[in-house]
């Protein structure tokens, strides 16, 4: 009975101790808000991440350098409750704090960062709507950043209604900055269509950007452009360099496409090492023929020239034959003429001399 009486009070401890800990776990569960990213895949679609404005699934700002935790408990206002004296604020809270005063003040990065914060929740609650408007001062300023998670709030729809050209205008801004990302989304744009007239020359030129910046999804849809030969000539050599380059940062599509594109470069070598076999065997057979058909036509060059020689000859000697025939003939008529003159005068003499004799006398 002893051993009863002193077990009770631990099993009602442990009792309560299990009912406080589901019921913090339960406020845990609330408290986890989803991450929103918008990234336009190589086909054009639309596809969530985790976070607006950046690629890393935890929801970390890249230059801040705050890891996303479990989110607190926020008001219906949108901003942080005050904890209670012994409840400390999460890292979060603190950090989302920090960006507002500095937005608040005007600057460019801090407004982006709030407009991340809003948009994921992170240390606050979820606000489309607040998100574009902190993203809308910040790419008002130039902030390359802000200007990007604007145009991509316009494709996803997040706080604002969805608009192409509207996301293709700020995507324009970040990229002519030199911003990666917004270089390779506008190159996507310009692939598929999207808020601007489809262009497969201009998507080459913005993925090539991105990719010499080493972004490497811009990387990766260079090469698929070599491979398919999308707004440039076809090169698997090219496009296997530029696969290698986003699989070294660890791209896994990229890894395959480099295998693939590499053997399609081995059969593309193969087969121009047989069609330069072949045109050369066919100059040698053309310049064969070619030496064989000047050959002979020096040949006929030749025959013709005896022939017209031949024929030059015939026709001298037709002129000649022509002219001893009139000599001739002009000779005969001479003499034709003359005998007959002759026998005129023996013919007429005796007559003339009767003739004037009778008129002596």
């Amino acid at each position: 009975m002893k051993k009863i009486n002193q077990i009770i009070p631990l099993v009602i401890i442990v009792c309560c101790v299990a009912f406080k800990a589901q019921a913090q776990f339960g406020d845990l569960l609330k408290k986890v808000a989803p991450h929103v990213d918008i990234n336009i895949n190589l086909n054009g679609s639309v596809t969530n991440k985790n976070e607006v404005g950046g690629d890393n699934a935890n929801a970390s700002t890249e230059k801040s350098g705050v890891v996303a935790q479990t989110q607190p408990e926020a008001n219906a206002g949108s901003e942080v409750k005050v904890q209670p004296n012994n409840q400390q604020a999460t890292p979060l809270e603190v950090q989302f704090l920090k960006y507002k005063s500095k937005a608040e003040n005007g600057d460019p990065e801090a407004q982006y960062n709030l407009g991340k914060c809003y948009a994921n929740g992170l240390g606050v609650e979820q606000d489309g709507a607040e998100a574009v408007k902190w993203f809308r001062k910040s790419a008002e300023q130039g902030n390359a950043d802000g200007q990007n998670a604007l145009g991509l709030c316009y494709v996803k729809g997040l706080g604002v209604d969805q608009d192409g050209t509207e996301a293709v205008k700020w995507f324009r801004k970040a990229a002519e900055q030199g911003n990666a990302k917004s270089q390779y989304v506008l190159g996507q744009c310009y692939a598929t269509g999207q808020g601007v007239d489809q262009d497969e020359v201009e998507a080459v030129k913005w993925f090539r950007k991105a990719a010499e910046q080493g972004f490497a999804d811009g990387q990766y849809n260079l090469g698929i452009c070599y491979a398919k030969g999308q707004g440039i000539d076809k090169n698997y050599l090219e496009a296997a360099k530029w696969f290698r380059k986003a699989a070294e940062q660890g791209h896994l599509e990229a890894k395959q496409q480099e295998a693939e594109v590499k053997e399609l470069a081995q059969v593309e070598a193969r087969e121009q090492a047989e069609a330069k076999l072949q045109a050369e065997a066919a100059a040698k057979e053309r310049a064969e023929y070619n030496k064989i058909a000047a050959r002979a036509q020096a040949e006929a060059k030749e025959r013709d020239e005896l022939a017209a020689r031949a024929q030059a000859e015939a026709k001298e000697r037709d002129e000649a034959q022509e002219k001893q025939k009139a000599q001739k003939e002009a000779r005969e008529r001479f003499l034709d003429n003359l005998v007959l003159t002759a026998c005129g005068v023996l013919l007429f003499t005796p007559i003339v001399l009767t003739y004037f004799s009778l008129r002596k006398k």
